[in-house]
């Protein structure tokens, strides 16, 4: 689904209907500087439900460590409402 926003993820049908709740992206890749920033976007995904997928990938920009870490959502985890703070807190 390239080029989709989350708001247009086809959602799973249920008999009491959905407006409740929000697709949320399955797979997420954050990159950034090796810096507490980072880390925060990370962990807030964290708390959210998203689980580390695979280790850490660095590389060096020749002043600076850059980082990048995949995290999946659970599928029990995709169709979990919504709140203000979980809208999507890295973007």
């Amino acid at each position: 689904m390239a080029g989709t926003d989350a708001t247009q993820v086809p959602l799973p049908w249920h008999p009491g209907g959905v407006t409740h709740i929000e697709a949320r992206l399955r797979y997420r890749v954050l990159t950034g500087p090796d810096d507490a920033e980072f880390c925060r976007r990370v962990s807030i995904l964290m708390e959210d439900g998203y689980e580390l997928h695979g280790s850490p990938s660095l590389t060096h920009d020749g002043q600076r460590v850059i980082v990048a870490q995949a995290l999946v959502l659970p599928p029990y985890e995709a169709v979990r409402s919504r709140t203000d703070r979980t809208a999507d807190p890295v973007q």
